[in-house]
Parts: structure tokens; C-alpha cells; sequence
């Protein structure tokens, strides 16, 4: 793990409320030693040939529906068990996409390397959305522990979730990754979303040579 993961994750923690197991994070962040998110996506790449173009890198505490513990801290950010980090590399030919979570109250990790051939990319869109904080009832839990058969029952706390949709289209699909609030601060998820579609026009050109 990074040292600016570290920080990030300590920062948080010393404000993080009561939904979040707050010890238990400690204990895992201790017990737990990740390699750098870019160094790891780069071992996965392996000889892969990158473009000279920086990798862009968004790491932050993310919501996974109905999986994670949330929290507002006294400064109204959003805090919680799962931290993410999600790296997009520029190859020859491909745009290659680096995400994983990792659960400190669990010790959950969940990883993927994704890539897209930059011609069958026909969109690349995101958007600020709000996601309700919805959990499962401490009733259906306890009777879903009992017989797996009685299906578990959602109620919404009533906390809104800001996150950053983030959707690559093509031929074959849509993939959709769910970054932190913070990913567009200062405008940089925006820049990202500009960068890759200037990149695109500029392979369909070659493509046209």
C-alpha cells in the first residue's frame, strides 16, 4: 500500500463515526501490507507496451451497495470500510483499466484488469449520482442465519451516497466502475474523461490513415 493511501485511510479514520469498525480497520491496516495500487496493476501488465502518456490513479473510500459501512464525518466527507483504487493505463492499441477494493473491517480484497481495444470503445460518459445507503434488516439476517431459504429484506437508511459513475461503452458491452465523490475534485475526473476521449478521436484517425 501506498504511503498516500496510508494517509488517506489514517486522516479518515480519526474521524470515522460509530458504523464504521473502527478497530477492526486498525488491526487489518497493521496486519495487512498491499503493494502500491500502480505497481501492482504494472506486475499485472507484465510487458504490456504503454504509451509515454501518464497512468491516471483515483484511490478513496468507495460504496458498495448493500457490502459496505458507511459514514459522514463532522467535515460532511464520506468514510467507510472499503477503500478503492482504480488505475487506466494508455497502451498501443488498448486502454487498460486496474481496479481494486480492499475491506479493512473484513479483510475482503477484490481485484480485476480489464481491457478495451480502443476501436470498439463508442462511449465514454460519467456522471455525479446519488445512491441511496441501503442495508439488510437485523430481522432477515437473523432468520436468513437460520434458513438460508428466507430471503434476505432491504431497508434504506435514508443516507444519500454521492459517487462517480464512470461508464465504458463497447461493441461487446458496458463495464461500470463506482469511484469516490472526491474523484472529480478540482475537475480531475473530468480532465481524465476529456483526455481519453481526445486519445480515442485521435485513434480513429489512425485508423482512417
Amino acid at each position: 500500500m501506498s504511503n498516500r493511501s496510508k494517509k488517506l485511510i489514517r486522516a479518515a479514520l480519526k474521524k470515522a463515526p460509530e458504523k464504521v469498525n473502527v478497530s477492526k480497520v486498525k488491526a487489518a491496516i497493521k496486519l495487512v501490507e498491499l503493494p502500491d495500487a500502480m505497481q501492482r496493476a504494472q506486475s499485472l501488465l507484465g510487458d504490456v507496451n504503454l504509451e509515454k502518456r501518464r497512468p491516471t490513479l483515483f484511490e478513496g473510500f468507495v460504496y458498495v451497495p448493500l457490502k459496505s459501512k458507511i459514514a459522514f464525518g463532522k467535515d460532511g466527507s464520506l468514510y467507510g470500510d472499503r477503500f478503492s483504487s482504480t488505475c487506466f493505463f494508455y497502451g498501443s492499441k488498448k486502454l487498460y483499466a486496474y481496479s481494486r477494493t480492499v475491506c479493512y473491517d473484513t479483510d475482503v480484497q477484490e481485484e480485476s484488469l480489464a481491457d478495451f481495444r480502443y476501436h470498439e470503445i463508442i462511449g465514454v460518459e460519467f456522471s455525479k449520482t446519488i445512491l441511496s445507503y441501503r442495508s439488510y434488516t437485523k430481522r432477515s439476517e437473523k432468520e436468513h442465519k437460520q434458513d438460508i431459504t428466507i430471503p434476505l429484506r432491504e431497508k434504506n437508511t435514508g443516507v444519500s451516497v454521492p459517487v462517480i459513475k464512470f461508464v465504458l461503452t463497447t461493441y461487446a458491452g458496458e463495464r461500470t466502475y463506482y469511484l469516490n465523490s472526491d474523484a472529480d475534485k478540482d475537475g480531475a475526473f473530468e480532465a481524465f474523461v476529456k483526455e481519453l476521449r481526445a486519445l480515442l478521436d485521435s485513434k480513429d484517425g489512425e485508423l482512417l490513415d
